[in-house]
């Protein structure tokens, strides 16, 4: 808990000896609050993403570091968010006792604010990219034929999409999106309308042979 009354003061000029601990508290505060807002930039954009192929990150389990990920995209896309950060920490270092009281007070305000401003860049970011892919027929996504592990009593639709995804290769291949520690995401582009995803167990994949993609991709 933050003790406003150690505000009143500026312990740097007041040669308090406990200055050094308020600096290294300041840029702990800081850089919590910059990690925050990249994974908070990388959860909105993978929202997004996945939300165009019609698809929830509840079932994906995406891993932190693919969050994270997708966070350094939006900052690389939208690199005057860094002027913000460091505005924002030169402000606070420089800032006397009376204006750090009141930030503290308007911290869930700023707080909001600053997740707001997130989400609607990396959502932006998302569909950008989600535009581009289409246009260029999801190049940037490798193609994909999958064999399933023989399975008894499957149902014809089961058994006539487990033989498309093993014998498509070419034209209207299926194209992996994703790939997490339990699950393959595939997805069949259309013509016309969004892509077809389909959610394939790794415990039920026998082999998967991924073919190339074209240059310059993330």
């Amino acid at each position: 808990m933050i003790d406003l009354r150690r505000l009143s003061t500026d312990p740097l000029r007041d040669g308090d000896p406990g200055a050094r601990g308020v600096l290294a508290l300041d840029l702990a505060l800081l850089f919590g609050l910059g990690a925050a807002l990249l994974y908070a930039a990388g959860w909105a954009y993978a929202y997004r993403w996945y939300g165009r192929f019609d698809l929830g990150l509840n079932g994906l389990d995406l891993p932190a570091e693919t969050v994270l990920m997708y966070g350094f995209w939006v900052l690389r896309e939208h690199w005057y968010l860094l002027l913000f950060v460091v505005a924002g920490s030169l402000g606070w270092s420089s800032a006397n006792p009376g204006f750090r009281r009141w930030a503290i007070h308007a911290a869930p305000v700023l707080l909001i604010l600053a997740f707001v401003i997130v989400y609607a860049v990396a959502s932006l970011s998302a569909d950008k990219r989600f535009e581009a892919e289409r246009d260029a027929g999801f190049s940037c996504l490798p193609k994909a034929r999958v064999g399933l592990i023989d399975q008894d009593r499957r149902t014809p639709a089961i058994a006539d999409l487990a033989r498309e995804l093993a014998e498509r290769d070419s034209g209207d291949a299926y194209r992996l999106l994703l790939q997490t520690d339990s699950l393959l995401v595939l997805i069949k582009p259309k013509p016309q309308g969004p892509p077809v995803p389909v959610l394939v167990p790794l415990s039920s994949v026998d082999a998967v042979r991924l073919g190339s993609v074209v240059t310059g991709c993330d």
